[in-house]
């Protein structure tokens, strides 16, 4: 490559990587050269990026980097199932003392309690009807407890017999009434399995067992935007005077069932998202017995 200037200088750019031989010249105005003046050797090396070993340390990089990603990808994937494994685990354990809870010993000794009651006082016919039921409640226990999820009108026939059972052991006691959406009940609307009856468990036996004078229940189910809500109400004694005799007494079986619900909700969310509320409170507050509300908040499934 030949270059001309008059001044003191000459410059070439973007010359390519390799060895180049510089060379000075001086001519006239006739354009006579004369023997190279100066003769300059030099080289210009490849840029970093364009050398054997850049390629092997961005081939390194790349690699280590894709290792890097595939093993927190990996760990993600099992730390992921090993949370889904342990809530599974949790949500067994949990489903299985719900229905331990609702088929307590205290509740089946009573019910055989109550039949033992009626065949020794020869009402045959009441101890049939009773046995019967029983048994249906104990089996509809056990297929509810299959599954998480399960239709609202068979939730609803469980909480009536059971309460049907109770009214029967109490001789009438207390007066329950309903207050359920019959189009709810035929849209087939899935609920939680084992919901309700610990709630209903607790407003009559602690609730209601105490009270002197005859008590009521009431259970209501209805319609709210995009939710179900459970209304169940009772006028008891209340949750502080039941709490008081709870801790007073010398039975050894102490119940758990409200609680085991609430930790399975917590379970069951982690799982699916579903978020149930549920809110306790005296439907009468100021008096000697105040009752207790308890309202259940249930979404929709989509």
């Amino acid at each position: 490559m030949r270059k001309q200037t008059e001044g003191r200088s000459v410059q070439y750019a973007r010359l390519p990587p390799g060895a180049y031989e510089f060379k000075i010249f001086a001519g006239d105005e006739d354009g006579r050269r004369s023997p190279p003046l100066r003769s300059i050797h030099f080289t210009i090396q490849k840029p970093c990026w364009n050398t054997w070993w850049f390629y092997l340390l961005v081939g390194f990089v790349s690699l280590a980097m894709f290792y890097g990603v595939v093993s927190l990808r990996v760990r993600a994937i099992r730390r992921t199932a090993r949370e889904k494994n342990r809530i599974n685990k949790k949500m067994a354990e949990l489903e299985l003392q719900a229905l331990q809870s609702q088929m307590n010993p205290h509740f089946v000794f009573n019910a055989l309690g109550a039949i033992q009651f009626f065949i020794r006082n020869t009402e045959i016919e009441m101890a049939d009807d009773y046995l019967a039921k029983f048994g249906l409640l104990m089996r509809l226990f056990l297929e509810s407890s299959k599954n998480k999820f399960i239709p609202l009108a068979d939730e609803i026939r469980l909480i009536q017999l059971y309460i049907k059972l109770e009214k029967i052991r109490f001789e009438d006691r207390f007066d329950v009434s309903y207050e359920i959406d019959d189009e709810l009940v035929d849209s087939y609307t899935l609920i939680p399995s084992l919901l309700f009856q610990p709630f209903v468990e607790n407003a009559i036996n602690h609730g209601l067992f105490h009270k002197k004078e005859k008590g009521y229940l009431s259970f209501a189910i209805k319609e709210a935007e995009e939710a179900l809500i459970c209304i169940i109400e009772d006028n008891g004694i209340g949750r502080e005077r039941a709490t008081e005799l709870k801790q007073k007494s010398t039975k050894n079986y102490k119940s758990r069932g409200t609680q085991i619900v609430k930790e399975r909700l917590e379970v069951l969310e982690k799982m699916t998202d579903l978020s149930i509320a549920i809110k306790t409170e005296d439907c009468f507050p100021g008096r000697d017995e105040p009752g207790t509300r308890v309202i259940i908040e249930i979404p929709f499934l989509e």
